[in-house]
């Protein structure tokens, strides 16, 4: 995003209502690959136990909608990710 649109909120905006949309979808959460200055605000942790090859550790994230959820292995990403 060019820097005269940055820190208006329009990035935790789109953030915010994708998160929506995941909700309604019946999904317990995500995962990303992003800046953890910025997703943190928005609720996101470490995805330990989680595991992305070739990301470093600090920039794997989640976001999980219920409390219950036990999660472990490796993450991958649909092919559309990498072209």
């Amino acid at each position: 995003m060019l820097p005269k649109y940055q820190r208006k909120g329009i990035g935790s905006a789109l953030i915010n209502s994708t998160l929506t949309q995941i909700k309604k979808q019946g999904f317990d959460g995500c995962v990303l690959v992003g800046f953890p200055d910025f997703y943190q605000k928005l609720g996101f942790i470490s995805a330990d136990p989680l595991v992305y090859s070739g990301v470093e550790k600090r920039y794997f994230m989640k976001l999980l909608f219920k409390n219950d959820i036990v999660l472990s292995g490796e993450i991958k990403f649909h092919p559309a990710f990498y072209s």
